[in-house]
């Protein structure tokens, strides 16, 4: 007599697990969050084929005492933080602080204008000999963040470190699709781990809203169109006040 097995086949919904970009480094804050945030990005292409980015190798690219300066020279601390009426020439543009205008004008120090974040991470890249990176602000949308972390590429977004409205910039490195969550560094220390946060808007109600994305990647065959920047705020960057009220894990 012949058996007849059925076999049954019971399917349960499976989510996917958060995904991250790894080897990303994490810095202290050094004279503005945004030149920071993108030091961070800029230092993970360093150890991704892009290695004139910084002038440290290897793991040294992790420590933020060996590319501070590449993150606001010392030049440019001297004459723009803290800002007394400094009189005589600028100093030249060498380091992200410099090119993006950090502290500069009426700005008060670490600041600086969203519209300039973009500008000057691909302006570095270029002093640096890569002129052909692709460096835009955009609006927000979760489906960007999903695609460029996808890609293996890390982004900075610009958000509520409070619930005063917008005023750091951090580094994106990782998402939550499930649970809509993306994961960044605070900016506020080496040894921190990701944080992760709701992704929403900015609001009076609630700590880490994104107001916009900032793109910062080598260029690529397969360009995204650019999509236009909002208008133009000023990033109060200084991000300090919020250190207290943050646990950081170790």
């Amino acid at each position: 007599m012949k058996k007849i097995i059925i076999i049954l086949l019971f399917c349960s919904t499976a989510y996917a697990s958060p995904v991250t970009i790894d080897n990303v480094p994490a810095y202290s804050w050094y004279h503005g969050c945004s030149p920071t945030a993108v030091g961070m990005v800029l230092g993970y292409w360093d150890m991704n084929g892009y290695d004139n980015l910084f002038d440290a190798t290897g793991s040294d690219v992790f420590l933020t005492a060996n590319v501070q300066d590449h993150i606001s020279s010392p030049e440019h601390n001297y004459f723009y933080d803290p800002k007394p009426d400094r009189t005589g020439t600028p100093p030249p543009d060498t380091s992200i602080a410099d090119f993006m205008g950090t502290s500069e004008g009426s700005l008060s120090m670490g600041s600086t204008y969203v519209s300039r974040i973009d500008d000057g991470a691909r302006n570095y890249a270029a002093w640096r000999g890569y002129t052909d990176w692709v460096s835009y602000n955009t609006s927000t949308d979760f489906q960007y963040i999903v695609d460029e972390i996808d890609a293996g590429r890390p982004l900075v977004g610009y958000v509520a470190s409070g619930t005063s409205g917008p005023n750091h910039s951090v580094p994106i490195i990782g998402y939550d699709l499930a649970n809509m969550l993306y994961g960044f560094y605070t900016g506020w220390g080496e040894s921190e781990s990701i944080m992760w946060q709701p992704y929403r808007g900015v609001s009076s109600q609630w700590a880490w809203g994104v107001r916009s994305l900032t793109y910062i990647r080598p260029g690529e065959p397969d360009e995204l169109n650019p999509v236009p920047e909002p208008s133009t705020l000023i990033l109060f960057g200084v991000g300090l006040l919020g250190l207290a009220k943050i646990q950081r894990k170790r």
